[in-house]
């Protein structure tokens, strides 16, 4: 009888706790507060700068770090992401970053699960589903891999990794913890650092000469970071009322949409344009509350007033508006047609794709595996595991067929339907947008299943949308 009365105990301040970070998560964080975790990330970033080794070192403090609580596992896991994808023109690292980086993802995983064994709670609804697709494609690729190494160790550190992802979002609801602090003041900083290497094209444009890239290493990982800010911070100011009153929002968002744009990741840009409709349909599908808050999105007087000017200016300027938008899917290369521009970026890619499909239809080639002859995997001598096991796959359906068959695609199919299914639960699109938005990009830059990579802040991000919630909020 004692345990359960202690259950329903424990049952009960989950619940008291939600429904306290649920009050908090409709109120907008104080300046202060955005300021405070924005300088913080922000010295980080300019001591990263000091020494080669600077990035070696802070990713084995890190590590450490991790260790103190699973709130601090999740900043850590983050921090990480970020600074393996720093500007080698600005922090040139030196030592075994790579490898440190793996060490604070382990280490970070280490302390969410002890969290969640102390705590006793009942088994998170994600992981199910998690471990259905785990299990399928790690005997997969037991059996028909073309690299058995790589594709067994790529399925165990994305397994790992999103469960620690998970579970440790479920441990800091539960501790009352509100995310958007952190992670509007990592966008802030980012954004305040790469400001000035815009007057200095080898670093801000230092890959292509026209994508901005900022202070991260690539224009498209660039636009990647921002596109879910994008959704994030419009969905508060169009449907959430009390964030309107909060100056810091404006130049953060319109921050963030000018890097996005400057990037020409059009993959980040669709993926925002796409994640709306997507909401927008939802909402017309079974979410009535969703609704409402569209039909109030547009009643404000400065929503009405942008609409009536920018509508016929979009009329006036129809053809200089065209340009600009074929410039921006061309990346100011000149080519002839839309088509064309597709073909060359992406097309040939999803067609080689489509016939490793056709040739092994059932269970792939392989996850994380490729059959380009560029395809090298990176041994680490010490630990003898695949470190890096970079592959160019641009569009996610096609690229999970290729991998894992159709066997592997319906246990994938299975998690995504989950993933969307918790997050559009929540009572606030702008979570919805967010979550929609780190999904939709994967379909022109496949990271989704990269643990090691951008795709563990896409999962990071995804994993604050299913916990973030307002409204609705479930013990589990």
């Amino acid at each position: 009888m004692q345990p359960a009365v202690s259950d329903k105990l424990r049952m009960q301040a989950d619940t008291y706790r939600g429904r306290a970070l649920s009050k908090r998560l409709s109120t907008p964080p104080s300046a202060v507060r955005i300021l405070g975790t924005t300088a913080c990330v922000t010295a980080l970033l300019w001591t990263l700068t000091l020494h080669p080794y600077a990035p070696a070192s802070v990713l084995a403090l890190l590590v450490l770090w991790s260790l103190t609580g699973s709130k601090q596992a999740l900043q850590a896991l983050s921090l990480k992401v970020l600074i393996l994808f720093l500007n080698p023109a600005i922090y040139p690292a030196q030592g075994p970053v790579v490898l440190l980086g793996w060490l604070v993802l382990a280490a970070s995983g280490l302390r969410v699960f002890w969290d969640n064994i102390r705590s006793r709670g009942r088994v998170h609804p994600l992981v199910s589903w998690l471990l259905v697709f785990a299990v399928t494609v790690l005997v997969e690729s037991l059996l028909f891999s073309r690299d058995t190494l790589v594709s067994v160790f790529k399925v165990m550190s994305f397994t790992y990794a999103v469960c620690a992802v998970v579970l440790g979002f479920r441990t800091s609801a539960r501790q009352g913890v509100n995310w958007t602090v952190w992670f509007v003041g990592l966008w802030f900083s980012v954004l305040l650092a790469s400001f000035p290497t815009w007057f200095y094209s080898q670093v801000g444009f230092g890959v292509n000469g026209h994508g901005f890239q900022g202070i991260l290493n690539h224009p498209q990982a660039f636009g990647v970071f921002f596109a879910p800010a994008v959704a994030f911070l419009a969905g508060k100011l169009l449907f959430a009322p009390d964030w309107r009153k909060s100056y810091w929002i404006y130049p953060l968002w319109l921050g963030a949409l000018a890097c996005m744009l400057l990037s020409e990741a059009r993959t980040a840009a669709i993926a925002v344009a796409s994640a709306l409709a997507l909401v927008i349909a939802a909402a017309f599908l079974g979410r009535p509350d969703w609704r409402s808050f569209l039909r109030r999105a547009v009643k404000p007087p400065v929503v009405l007033l942008g609409m009536f000017v920018l509508i016929p200016v979009a009329i006036l300027e129809r053809e200089a508006l065209y340009l600009r938008a074929v410039d921006f899917i061309h990346k100011g290369q000149s080519t002839h047609a839309v088509e064309s521009s597709f073909m060359e970026s992406r097309a040939s890619r999803i067609d080689e794709e489509w016939k490793d499909f056709e040739q092994f239809p059932a269970f792939g080639i392989g996850f994380g595996v490729s059959l380009d002859p560029a395809f090298r995997p990176v041994i680490d001598p010490t630990i003898g595991l695949p470190i890096s096991a970079p592959v160019e796959k641009g569009f996610l359906p096609t690229a999970v067929l290729e991998e894992t068959g159709l066997v592997g695609a319906t246990a994938f199919t299975l998690l995504l339907l989950a993933l969307f299914r918790r997050a559009f639960s929540n009572n606030e699109l702008s979570y919805a947008w967010m979550f929609g938005t780190c999904v939709l990009t994967n379909l022109g830059e496949m990271m989704f299943f990269s643990a090691g990579g951008l795709g563990l802040y896409i999962w990071l991000l995804m994993g604050w949308a299913t916990y973030s919630r307002t409204g609705r909020i479930s013990a589990t």
